[in-house]
């Protein structure tokens, strides 16, 4: 299921050809009960499996203590997901490791960004009503992406 998940979703203009030569299935439950915990407090109860790209040290840390938010990025600071495991896949998120991890994602009731807004904050999503961002693909020409995040 994984690996039919990865390949399905690559995109030509990344570029990339994987050559998939081990999958892990990592759980830990305090992590689990966390996310639980949040599907109680969301405005909504969306989820999907999304790709994220990262190295060595980030796959350890991420399955030990969960995601941290990250510095500002396009969309502000963040946990950021892919639909396109070729996305996720580039050097820059993976940091030469080659490693990707096919997450369970509390997308929540999600806003539709068409443009970048490296300002937004949890904060005021939350005071939109809003648990998560979403860009959609071919919102390029409005100052979104290509492939959506």
């Amino acid at each position: 299921k994984v690996f039919d998940k990865v390949m399905k979703h690559i995109v030509p203009v990344h570029n990339w050809n994987p050559y998939i030569t081990k999958i892990e299935k990592l759980t830990n439950f305090e992590l689990e009960r966390k996310y639980e915990e949040a599907k109680l407090k969301a405005f909504g109860d969306y989820e999907d499996e999304k790709f994220h790209g990262t190295g060595e040290d980030g796959v350890k840390g991420i399955s030990e203590n969960g995601f941290r938010i990250g510095n500002p990025g396009m969309y502000g600071a963040g946990i950021y997901f892919a639909t396109d495991s070729s996305k996720s896949s580039q050097e820059i998120y993976t940091k030469g490791s080659n490693k990707l991890l096919l997450c369970k994602v509390l997308l929540g009731k999600y806003k539709v960004v068409t443009k970048a807004d490296s300002t937004l904050t949890l904060t005021k999503l939350r005071k939109e009503r809003f648990d998560s961002v979403f860009a959609p693909r071919d919102s390029k020409q409005t100052g979104g992406v290509m492939n959506d995040e």
